[in-house]
This record gives C-alpha cells, sequence and structure tokens, in this order.
C-alpha cells in the first residue's frame, strides 16, 4: 500500500482518509513540473585514479531538477486576495512537505519539524552548516550529497537483499533479528521504519507484533521503496505495511506519532544526522523508543584486520559482479569506516534530547544496536 498523506492517523489507518488537515488560511501551494527520467543508472566502476564521489559525479543525472511555479490556492474564494508578485514565502519562515506532485508550503507553527530557516525554496544552506562533508573518503558539497547517496541507491536497489546476504555472510538477519526483539513490539503498534525501503526490518516488526500493528516504511529512494511494496504484496503484509517516500532530515509526520522509530544501516547515509536525530525525537510518543541498527568498529584483534582486508578488497569486487556496480559498494564499505564510534554515536543521539540511550555490540563489534527513549 503507497501512501500519499501527511497525517498520522491517516498513515496508519488504512480505513481513515489521507489528507492534511489545514485551513485555507495558512497554506500555499508549490507546483512542481512533472520531472522527465531518463534511463535507470547504470552500475559505475571508477578508474584506478578516481575517487568515488567523482565517479558518482560524472554520470548522467538521471532526471531534470523541479521547476517551482507559485500561485495563490484559492485565488476565486470570497474575502480572499492573491499574494502581490514580489510575496516572500521564506520571510514567513515556511516549512516545505513533500506530497507526491506538490509541496506545501505550511505557515508558522512546527507541526512538521523544525523550522528550515535558508533551506527551502533556494536549496542553501545555513552558515552555521560546514559546506563540505564527507561521502565515503571523497569530501563533496554538503548539497550534493544526498543526491550522490540517492545515486547509490538507485543503482542497487534491486539487488540489495542479495548482497547483504554475501556481504554479511547472512549474518544481517541476525541482526535484524535481534534489533526486533530489543525493539519488542506487541498489539495496536504504530511504527516508523526510517530508511527501510526494502521493507526488511518492518515486515518483521509487523509479524512480531501481531497483526493489529501497523507499520510505515519511509524511504528518501523511490527505487527501494517499490522493491519494499512488491515484497510486502508477496508476503501478504499490504493491510500492516505501508511507504512514504521522504527525508530523515524533515518527516511528514505528525508530532508524537509512533511508539517506535527505528532506522537500519541508513543513519551514516544521511548529511546532517544531527537533524535526523532531532526529527525522530520529534515523531516518537513519550515512552516511545528510538533504536538503530549500524555498522560500528571491530574491537576483536585479528578479526579487525579480517573485517578490513574484506570490506575493501573483497566487497567491491562482489558488488561489480553481482550488482554490476562496484562504486557503489566501494562507497558503503568507506561510510562504514567514516562513521563515528558507537560511543561518539552514543552522545549524538542523547544531544537530540533522548534519555537513557545505549549501545549494544553484536558480532565483535562489526554492528551496534542503539537506544534512546523519549521520556
Amino acid at each position: 500500500m503507497k501512501v500519499s498523506g501527511l497525517e498520522c492517523g491517516a498513515l496508519l489507518d488504512p480505513e481513515r482518509p489521507a489528507h492534511a488537515k489545514m485551513g485555507h488560511q495558512d497554506a500555499a501551494i508549490v507546483k512542481v513540473e512533472e520531472q522527465i527520467l531518463g534511463p535507470p543508472p547504470q552500475g559505475v566502476h571508477p578508474t584506478p585514479t578516481q575517487s568515488v564521489g567523482e565517479a558518482f559525479r560524472k554520470r548522467e543525472a538521471q532526471g531534470l531538477r523541479p521547476t517551482f511555479h507559485f500561485f495563490n490556492p484559492l485565488p476565486n474564494q470570497k474575502g480572499l486576495q492573491s499574494a502581490a508578485d514580489s510575496f516572500n514565502l521564506r520571510q514567513f519562515r515556511h516549512q516545505v512537505l513533500r506530497t507526491d506532485n506538490d509541496f506545501i508550503a505550511r505557515l508558522g507553527g512546527r507541526r512538521y519539524g523544525p523550522v528550515r530557516e535558508e533551506r527551502e525554496m533556494s536549496g542553501s544552506f545555513s552558515k552555521a552548516e560546514p559546506s563540505e562533508i564527507d561521502f565515503g573518503f571523497s569530501t563533496v558539497p554538503l548539497k550534493e550529497k544526498q543526491s550522490l547517496v540517492d545515486e547509490v541507491f538507485h543503482s542497487v536497489a534491486a539487488k540489495y537483499d542479495l548482497m547483504n546476504d554475501v556481504m554479511s555472510l547472512g549474518q544481517h538477519r541476525i541482526w535484524k533479528d535481534a534489533l526486533v526483539g530489543e525493539l519488542n513490539p506487541r498489539g495496536a503498534w504504530r511504527h516508523l521504519d526510517m530508511a527501510g525501503g526494502t521493507g526488511d526490518v518492518a515486515f518483521r516488526i509487523a509479524r512480531r507484533a501481531g497483526s493489529s500493528a501497523r507499520v510505515v516504511v519511509s524511504d528518501i529512494n523511490q527505487s527501494m521503496l517499490e522493491v519494499g511494496e512488491r515484497r510486502a504484496e508477496e508476503q501478504h503484509l499490504v493491510e500492516q505495511v505501508s511507504f512514504k517516500q521522504a527525508n530523515a532530515e524533515s518527516l511528514p509526520f505528525d508530532s508524537e506519532c509512533f511508539d517506535g522509530y527505528t532506522i537500519a544501516f541508513g543513519i551514516r547515509n544521511v548529511p546532517r544526522r544531527d537533524i535526523a536525530l532531532r526529527e525522530a525525537y520529534r515523531v516518537l510518543k513519550r515512552g516511545g523508543r528510538f533504536l538503530c541498527l549500524e555498522f560500528s568498529h571491530v574491537d576483536v584483534p585479528i578479526l579487525d584486520k579480517i573485517y578490513e582486508s574484506y570490506s575493501f578488497k573483497l566487497i567491491p569486487t562482489l558488488g561489480g559482479m553481482i550488482a554490476g556496480d562496484s562504486a557503489s559498494y566501494r562507497y558503503l564499505v568507506e561510510s562504514i569506516s567514516k562513521f563515528p564510534s558507537a560511543e561518539s554515536f552514543k552522545g549524538q543521539i542523547a544531544d537530540a534530547g533522548f534519555s537513557r540511550t545505549s549501545f549494544i555490540k553484536l558480532s565483535g563489534g562489526i554492528v551496534a544496536i542503539h537506544s534512546g527513549w523519549k521520556i
């Protein structure tokens, strides 16, 4: 089931109409021209002298940049005035929400997340933020990282689950089972699985909690979501699991909407983790739990050397052989190496507002399950 609504209740209850509640006095619509997509991105194989970032930036883009057109949403209703041509939406601190082919720019309030002062319409970033950020071992402009990450996952979506099995020697299944066991969902559980495109974690949660549970799978990458939707139909879980394209940094959900929030192997790909963590905190109910399954740093002698050699020498080669894209898997390996230590990331979770933060390391430190509570 693909979800297009913005309301928490509509997302979690398939019988309830999926639409946003807002009065005509506090909304403006920004139409987006339809994107004309080219053929799916091809595998990337950087030359020995190229970094992963350079290889991805030189690949031809799949879609055109959207063009924005502003217009008065209700120009003909009595008592309402059209905005002047020079009307500046940003001066009123609008927030931009994606809903299918439109962006809804909502006035004032913080209903859908923290206000982004310089970002919504222009794509510019606050001066307080760094201008560059890591993309694997490369350094790229902050505003480019998300599109580069999107290219990676568009490329690997079809073979993503197979490559997970190959790369982890099947261990990812055990790690995800441990994540859901730690969550222990039950009854009428309402859950958000972020960056969960193919549904692997969401399906486990739905089965564990029972038929009255509702799980929303959210991912910024539509290719990954399409794989998940097909799998949900195959596994007869469309009544329990829904799918919503969204950015972890600006979630289109009501505050205090979910009992639980999980993100497995996705947080390291988010350009601004601090904002994504604050958004996770916002959408959780009081007493709700945040859990993150992510690669960590091996702390077992000898195993650390074996793991490093396997990761950097074998995984990109397997990615080229199985998925036809060695560069994407080289980026994924590099991004693991650049991710902070478990102790450091625990501090970032606490900084977002979570209490009782902790982590559990699995498989000698290859991965860690991070936990935080909204109290």
